[in-house]
């Protein structure tokens, strides 16, 4: 629910006051781990029909300059992500960035590593590789200490796909859901064709500052 106000008189905001507080005190609810998901489910379960919405107000409306034209684009990034919602398995990221933020390849994952202890690491950093299974700030979990240990990237990869296989659903969901999707894709990788297997390895082989593993 949105709303946006412009204006000066005194009573209406008194009456958008009590209506606000009315709203946030006696009809919200608080935002915990189940709830979130059983929303996730229900926006999944409506994108088809946002989807089918947007298309059929995109077909009546000519395309027009100016306001028209930015709107028309808004909605088509909003369709596609609809349309990707509704993607189901076996659909799942190739790499490592199951953090959804910045930890996106191994060199994030090495640098805030080495710099645990040194006070050089955001709380936002620390976050990220809880999501990853590196840490439990304020301390790092023994597959953190392990690949903090690490002597190549190659060897952070290994170490933290065999944690992501070996590790129960429940554990990894309660750490964080996406790791469920790491752990049901990966070992699909092998059933590629070769010539795609053949690319992401070979991407993977860019300079180190380009590797997402």
């Amino acid at each position: 629910m949105e709303a946006g106000v412009l204006g000066d008189d005194s009573t209406g905001l008194r009456t958008l006051n009590v209506w606000f507080n009315d709203l946030f005190q006696n009809r919200s609810a608080e935002f915990t781990p189940e709830r979130l998901r059983a929303m996730e489910v229900h926006w999944r379960a409506a994108a088809t029909r946002r989807a089918v919405a947007r298309l059929r107000v995109r077909r009546g409306l000519a395309v027009l300059p100016g306001v028209a034209r930015r709107r028309l684009e808004a909605e088509d990034t909003d369709t596609l992500e609809d349309v990707f919602a509704t993607v189901q398995l076996p659909i799942g990221l190739l790499n490592i960035d199951y953090a959804g933020n910045n930890i996106r390849n191994l060199n994030h994952v090495r640098e805030v590593l080495a710099n645990w202890n040194t006070g050089h690491t955001s709380g936002k950093q620390r976050s990220e590789l809880k999501l990853l299974g590196f840490a439990d700030p304020p301390t790092l979990t023994p597959l953190g200490q392990a690949a903090a240990a690490a002597p190549s990237l190659e060897e952070i990869a290994r170490l933290w796909c065999a944690w992501v296989q070996s590790t129960s659903d429940a554990e990894l969901a309660n750490i964080n859901e996406r790791l469920l999707a790491a752990k049901r894709v990966f070992p699909q990788f092998w059933e590629l064709q070769r010539e795609v297997r053949d690319y992401f390895l070979a991407e993977a082989e860019r300079p180190p500052d380009c590797a997402d593993y």
